[in-house]
């Protein structure tokens, strides 16, 4: 299971990142008009951070989750999963939020570093917050991504195991998590950059939603197609493996009864 989650969130990161590189700075740009002025970023700037962090998410939501199915499957009357499945979903949305936000914060700030023409690495950009803002620097955000992350996790989860088989449902879901989930994330940019961007306009707080939405549709497809090969593969390799151990004992039971 790990396996297959984890796969399937770096092929999704690597395809989609240029989407989220452009809601970033369409969220920037929508409250520091001096940005418009900057460089045209690289597509994949700050994606390192981004794609460590997403390996990290996954590992720790599939491992909280995984725990709790178990005891939502036992209770569940009628296959209906809403309730344990929300709350699932709430713990693994509080548990990933506690290990992204300094990999957001740095990823942000590489990405405003590259529309400032002061492009830094991650490593850098990691000694350069820390030298100027402490430990502090890297948990910015935070209240924002919690409010992102529960309202997004609790739609997605319970919808999940009714919409499960369904990719045009899981990508309608997706982009449904988007517009509830928006203001949430452009505050968590706002708050990352660093930057004292006033007080946020409505539309500030819906800046980069087509790019956001258009990813989360594509990304669904991405992981959903790649976790569902990965572990199918992962079966089929188990199951040769169990066969032939099963003629290896068979065959081991024969030369001891002769």
């Amino acid at each position: 299971m790990y396996s297959a989650a984890v796969a399937a969130s770096i092929v999704e990161n690597l395809v989609t990142y240029p989407l989220e590189s452009w809601k970033v700075r369409s969220q920037l740009r929508s409250s520091a008009a001096s940005l418009s002025t900057g460089p045209r970023p690289i597509a994949y700037t700050g994606v390192s951070p981004f794609l460590v962090g997403n390996i990290v998410r996954t590992f720790v939501r599939c491992s909280v989750y995984s725990k709790l199915g178990p005891e939502q499957k036992s209770n569940a009357i009628g296959g209906v999963y809403s309730a344990p499945a929300l709350v699932a979903g709430l713990c693994a949305a509080t548990a990933e939020t506690l290990v992204i936000v300094p990999f957001e914060t740095v990823k942000t700030r590489m990405i405003l570093a590259a529309n400032t023409h002061s492009a830094m690495s991650a490593t850098q950009l990691c000694r350069h917050i820390y030298r100027n803002e402490g430990l502090s620097g890297f948990t910015k955000g935070t209240a924002a991504t919690f409010a992102r992350q529960i309202s997004s996790s609790g739609l997605r989860f319970p919808l999940y195991y009714f919409q499960s088989s369904s990719f045009l449902a899981l990508a309608v879901t997706s982009v449904a998590e988007c517009f509830v989930s928006q203001p949430f994330d452009s505050w968590k940019t706002r708050k990352q950059s660093g930057l004292d961007l006033g007080k946020p306009k409505l539309r500030s707080m819906f800046a980069g939603l087509l790019p956001r939405a258009i990813r989360r549709c594509m990304g669904t497809l991405i992981v959903f197609y790649v976790f569902n090969r990965v572990s199918e593969s992962e079966k089929q390799h188990e199951l040769q493996r169990s066969e032939k151990m099963h003629k290896t004992e068979l065959h081991s039971t024969v030369a001891n009864d002769n």
